[in-house]
């Protein structure tokens, strides 16, 4: 029971109703983050695509976008760095995900931007 009530504690605290969302009885949950994109980095050892029986272990993408849409984002952009438990890959997949950062930056930011030369 302790480990729910503190699962529990940790998700108010992460999204506090009137905050990242609302409740009516009427009209249900309604996520009030919204208008900007969001974008998140996964990092994993294993390697988990879509389509293959692995995907069924990926317990972080799938949960985290939920909570994501919950709240209200709408546009979710995601970099997935895997395999980075193989020697022979890891650093060709962290070059890609690098790019593939500084791409999504200057998409969210815009070419130009203040925060062009930091992601360069």
């Amino acid at each position: 029971m302790e480990l729910i009530d503190r699962f529990g504690n940790q998700a108010s605290r992460t999204s506090p109703v009137g905050l990242t969302f609302d409740f009516s009885p009427e009209t249900g949950y309604t996520g009030l983050v919204t208008g900007k994109p969001a974008a998140v980095i996964y990092a994993r050892g294993g390697e988990y695509p879509a389509e293959t029986e692995m995907a069924a272990f990926d317990l972080q993408k799938p949960y985290i976008e939920t909570w994501l849409r919950f709240i209200g984002f709408t546009e979710i952009e995601s970099i997935v760095i895997e395999p980075t438990l193989d020697p022979v890959r890891a650093e060709d997949v962290l070059e890609t995900a690098m790019e593939s950062a500084r791409e999504l930056a200057a998409r969210f930011h815009g070419v130009g931007s203040p925060y062009e030369e930091s992601i360069a």
